[in-house]
Formats: C-alpha cells, structure tokens, sequence
C-alpha cells in the first residue's frame, strides 16, 4: 500500500507490472514528472483506494490494460504532459485532462 503522496521524477521511469495490484491511501496523489508505465493487457494491472486523489501528468503517461478505480481524479493531464491511457477502465473516479499552451496530445481509449 502507498501511504504517502509521492513524485516520479524527470528522467526515471516506473513500470506496473502485469497483474498487479496497487492499493493508494487516502489522500495519495502520485505526480508524474518521468514516466509511467504498464503493458497489461492479458492480466489488467490495477490502481485503487477508496478516497485517493489520482495521477497528476506533468511528464508522460503510457498505460496499457490498467483499471483505475476511487479516485477523485483519476488522470490530471497538465499543459506539457503526454497521456496514453487505453484498453482499461476507470471506475469510481473522474477523468480529467486540463491541456495548457504547450499541451502534447492525450489519448483515451477504454
């Protein structure tokens, strides 16, 4: 379980692993600065909290095959951030992508 709100630097990359489950408290944002990743599409990873506030995108963002579920905002897209979200299903949550004047293009496919 993540307890704490964390960041994903610039320049470093976290990779989900297939299957996986990761369980957000209350209140958790993770900040992605670096990369996110996951390719989960034969065994859907998962993010989830009952009250957790999401991923904000400041950097990019490549899910494949990852449900998310309670959050408050699921997916923040910042003016900079890159964002491809599909093949997963966002449950008990909001989607939200607020491009900015250097906005690169967010794909959504569920």
């Amino acid at each position: 379980m993540i307890t704490a709100s964390m960041t994903i630097p610039a320049g470093e990359t976290v990779n989900i692993d297939p299957g996986a489950t990761v369980t957000m408290g209350s209140g958790v944002t993770i900040t992605v600065n670096g990369t996110l990743s996951a390719s989960s599409m034969a065994t859907h990873a998962k993010l989830t909290g009952s009250s957790w506030t999401g991923l904000v995108i400041n950097g990019t963002l490549n899910l494949n095959g990852v449900d998310i579920t309670g959050a408050s905002s699921a997916l923040d897209v910042n003016g900079g951030g890159n964002a491809e979200y599909d093949n997963g299903t966002i449950t008990n949550s909001a989607a939200t992508s607020r491009p900015g004047p250097a906005a690169r293009p967010t794909r959504w496919r569920a």
